[in-house]
């Protein structure tokens, strides 16, 4: 120990207030466990990617986008013709008040239960010791009985099309959108772009998805991606496969691949080709465990990485 490094002991900590960390939280403060629950925004933190900028926000979208596709359809039901654009920065506030609501309502579980919340960034100094570092603010020096990982995991950015947050988005930027795109390029058909890529479509977008595989949903069974490319074709979305983006200029999108080199419309571009775990500043050496190359835990059946 360093001088002047005086740890602190604990019972249970969690790793991540997402889905994974919050539930287990929960459950172990009920079974009778001390819990410290770390998360690099503290209790802003709490939900996690996916209650506060993916799966929520995201079936906000599908469910708002599929409410107007619908609508504008109703005169051949006998229904007054809808039309005007669609206002997204409404919609956004709307999405910020139902995601409020469920993070307020975790929150409010997670003091009930006694778990305490600390923000900062969580790292090994041993196999059964680890330090909470904040952005500012006195590190904390943990000596814990067990743990539990649940970093999550973030979007891979494609060198050619780095994130800026304004031309080059990933799927939060995308889900965050305040104003409507006349032309979309989603590049990767998995369900996270075609999510996106439907949803935009309905509101009225000019979409395009692009994959370098050979059909859409290409880790997924083909019988799953056939009734989807019948929706896509059915909304006028147009797929490119078997084709790669190799850089946006000028609002338009390069693509090279099967049929050559070419350039389709694209004010924005979200890259949604896959996650990557966020596992990296860990320290996982300090606890003896080696990830693999992709940044996934190696874990027995139990899904244990080691017995602690």
């Amino acid at each position: 120990m360093v001088v002047g490094q005086v740890s602190e002991p604990a019972d249970l900590v969690v790793v991540g207030a997402g889905p994974g960390g919050y539930a287990a939280a929960l459950r172990a403060a009920q079974l009778g466990r001390r819990v410290l629950l770390v998360d690099r925004d503290g209790a802003d933190g709490v939900g996690g990617v996916c209650l506060r900028v993916g799966c929520i926000p995201s079936k906000a979208l599908i469910e708002a986008a599929d409410l107007a596709h619908r609508a504008r359809g109703g005169e051949r039901f006998g229904l007054p013709a809808a039309g005007g654009s669609v206002d997204l920065a409404r919609f956004q506030a709307w999405k910020t008040e139902v995601v409020g609501g469920l993070t307020k309502g975790v929150r409010r579980l997670l003091k009930a239960g006694g778990v305490e919340i600390a923000r900062g960034t969580f790292r090994f100094t041993a196999p059964d010791k680890g330090v909470v570092t904040p952005d500012d603010g006195q590190a904390r020096f943990i000596d814990f009985a067990d743990i539990v990982l649940a970093t999550g995991s973030r979007p891979v950015e494609l060198p050619v099309l780095a994130f800026d947050g304004e031309r080059i988005l990933d799927s939060t930027g995308a889900l965050a959108l305040d104003g409507m795109p006349g032309t979309l390029a989603i590049v990767g058909a998995g369900y996270i772009g075609l999510e996106i890529g439907i949803a935009f479509a309905k509101l009225g977008s000019r979409v395009a998805i692009v994959e370098a595989e050979s059909r859409i949903l290409p880790a997924m069974d083909a019988a799953f991606a056939r009734p989807v490319a019948k929706t896509l074709a059915t909304l006028g979305v147009e797929v490119h496969t078997g084709c790669r983006a190799v850089g946006h200029e000028g609002g338009r999108l390069a693509l090279d691949g099967e049929g050559g080199p070419r350039r389709i419309a694209a004010d924005k571009v979200v890259v949604a080709v896959g996650r990557r775990p966020n596992t990296d500043d860990l320290e996982l050496s300090a606890a003896g465990i080696a990830p693999g190359p992709d940044g996934r835990l190696p874990v027995s059946a139990d899904r244990r990485i080691a017995p602690h």
